[in-house]
């Protein structure tokens, strides 16, 4: 340290900190070094809850509202790589065991969802597995999901598979959503489609950044509902809460997307 003398006479010397030689005093280690000298009984329980605080602070933030570890669990479970060269047999494996539980009527319809990230849209599907059509509406609707949110757009999605199991005769107080697999890639659009409709960030889209979430669901028809969701202990209250809001049944649904969809005869 040096001391630098004051302008006037008789002033106080002070300590500089930017003069060649001076080492300015670091109160944070100052700190760290006078606890680490400290010896008591709750010294050790003190530091490992400052550890694991600090480890909460620096993990990522977790987007859809879950903990982190069982957020990578379940997305490791439910995101499909694009380069996973299983998939298929294993999604054709799982149809097989649905069919041998309760249905033989067993159907995946996709759908592709742009400019949402793929977490917010597990976040509201994995909510809907083993439902049937009916209450997987009510509990999209349960939610209450302004337009354009993820649980709107999901429901958009459902009841355009509705449209297509009902013109297929399947009936719609029957179907149960099996299973939902979701992945982040443009595999299922065309070239001129993404360039035309998904953009990127920044002005006119001009940074590359799309945003694009395939969504495959599984639909059974079956007699018996699901051996989990019966033996789920917090179901019962669920469904009362489904039964709060009201709302058109899928087969409302699809009458009323018929009539607005009216299938015109093609004359050659």
């Amino acid at each position: 340290m040096v001391l630098k003398e004051g302008g006037c006479t008789g002033s106080i010397p002070t300590i500089s900190a930017y003069e060649p030689g001076s080492r300015p005093f670091n109160q944070s280690a100052f700190a760290s070094r006078q606890a680490n000298h400290l010896d008591f009984p709750g010294r050790k329980t003190m530091l490992a809850k400052r550890a694991l605080a600090l480890g909460r602070m620096r993990s990522p933030p977790s987007a859809a509202g879950w903990r982190s570890t069982g957020g990578r669990r379940i997305a490791a479970r439910d995101f499909a790589e694009p380069n996973n060269p299983g998939l298929a047999d294993a999604v054709d494996a799982f149809e097989e065991r649905l069919r041998a539980d309760g249905g033989a009527r067993v159907r995946r319809v996709r759908a592709v969802l742009v400019h949402v990230p793929a977490a917010r849209v597990l976040a509201v599907t994995d909510g809907l597995k083993g439902l049937t059509l009916d209450q997987a509406l009510a509990q999209l609707r349960w939610g209450g999901a302004p337009v354009g949110s993820v649980a709107g757009m999901v429901a958009g999605k459902l009841g355009e598979a509705v449209l297509v199991l009902g013109d297929a005769g399947w009936a719609l107080r029957d179907t149960y959503v099996a299973h939902v697999v979701l992945s982040s890639s443009g595999a299922w659009l065309g070239a001129a489609h993404a360039e035309t409709y998904v953009k990127g960030r920044g002005r006119y889209g001009a940074t590359p950044h799309p945003l694009i979430t395939n969504m495959e669901v599984v639909y059974q028809q079956r007699a018996a509902p699901f051996a989990s969701r019966v033996a789920d202990a917090s179901e019962w209250i669920r469904e009362r809460l489904r039964r709060q809001v009201k709302g058109p049944s899928a087969e409302e649904l699809y009458v009323a997307m018929r009539d607005k969809r009216p299938v015109k005869s093609v004359y050659c």
